[in-house]
């Protein structure tokens, strides 16, 4: 294998690749990167067994052939060279990977394993994929993500379940303390309604794709792919029932609370500052006359209070705790304006939901009260 490639774009791909790769697994092929030179790209791939990576980057290719690196080295050294223009990469008689600055004169000499030793990578083929702008599904991932579990013991909150119609695609994770459900309505063209549940991790990387192009996803024998440009990434689908999350959707709130978003995120920043490290307790009066005030205390004795105006107050008095992070962690997932708080009792969970079009889609976080003395 020999072949020219711009530092700039691997670089840019081996940021990907990294962080799918099994640094500290029993097996060692899984801490290596499979790169493979051929019709004028450089092929990088990643995997851990469950979520694969694959991306093509284009090169001048002197001689086609394939080799393993690992992935932790080879990306720190791309990265020392971010000057360089152009990366020579080949392989040596005695099976190392020779890489160098074009026209400089550093040596760097990779041990490798054989190429044939990397897992057996699978294809994004077949009929029924859909596409979606890049945009809309990396909105979609970072709202659904903030209550995605990670209880290893809970193995059916550790993903978010993926509802898919002709007409929207929606979203749901959990981790038992807090639910987000979102939606956006777009044609979709499915011939059937799917409903899979995706690991976090799976998603975590899907987050992370970019650039202009639509993302096509294809879920087929159960696998679920995502592709865009140069990039495809894919994993196992999870082989759970998600909880009944319908229950937990409350219907029947009678205090509805409106609050700018970036002022209520202000205030719940700093008086996390005073709020106790393991609960991130943040106590709320809400007033019928419009006016909300937030406290919080921690075992030092400091004491923090915020009083404000909501933008309007629908219902009674009520006084009611949550774990602050958990609602910050949603206010800056969502992008709009103004949020409802719709609220029951001190005791019965909220209901958070960004002010929206309708014709766009809906989303919904519940967030469970915490109880304290």
């Amino acid at each position: 294998m020999e072949l020219k490639v711009e530092t700039r774009s691997i670089v840019s791909e081996l940021n990907h690749a990294v962080s799918i790769v099994e640094t500290k697994g029993t097996i060692p092929i899984l801490a290596h990167l499979l790169m493979k030179a051929q019709d004028g790209y450089l092929e990088i791939d990643a995997t851990d067994l469950e979520v694969t990576f694959r991306s093509r980057v284009p090169a001048v290719v002197s001689e086609p052939g394939g080799i393993t690196v690992d992935a932790k080295s080879f990306a720190q050294l791309v990265r020392g060279f971010s000057g360089a223009k152009e990366l020579l990469l080949k392989t040596t008689d005695d099976r190392k990977l020779f890489v160098q600055p074009v026209g400089e004169k550093p040596e760097y000499f990779f041990s490798t394993l054989p190429e044939e030793d990397y897992p057996r990578l699978l294809e994004a083929s077949g009929e029924g994929s859909f596409t979606l702008p890049v945009s809309s599904f990396r909105k979609i991932l970072s709202e659904v993500l903030t209550s995605a579990g990670s209880d290893e013991s809970r193995f059916s909150i550790r993903g978010a379940l993926m509802i898919i119609d002709q007409k929207s695609l929606a979203m749901v994770s959990t981790d038992a303390h807090r639910l987000t459900f979102t939606k956006r309505n777009m044609e979709i063209g499915v011939e059937n309604p799917l409903r899979v549940l995706v690991p976090k991790k799976t998603l975590q990387e899907a987050q992370k794709i970019d650039g202009s192009e639509d993302i096509r996803i294809l879920i087929k024998d159960n696998h679920i792919f995502f592709e865009s440009g140069n990039r495809v990434l894919y994993s196992r689908l999870m082989d759970a029932n998600f909880p009944a999350y319908e229950k937990v959707i409350p219907k029947d709130s009678n205090k509805v609370v409106t609050i700018k978003r970036t002022d209520l995120m202000e205030k719940l920043r700093r008086i996390l500052f005073f709020s106790d490290i393991k609960t991130r307790a943040v106590n709320f009066e809400f007033r019928k006359d419009g006016t909300i005030q937030m406290d919080t205390r921690n075992d030092k004795g400091d004491t923090g209070i915020e009083k404000f105006n909501s933008e309007a107050y629908e219902g009674d008095d009520v006084k009611i705790a949550f774990n602050g992070q958990y609602l910050i962690d949603f206010l800056n997932a969502v992008e709009d304006d103004k949020v409802l708080l719709k609220l029951k009792d001190f005791d019965c969970q909220c209901l958070i939901e960004p002010v929206r079009d309708k014709a766009e889609g809906e989303c919904m976080n519940v967030l469970m009260p915490l109880r304290v003395d």
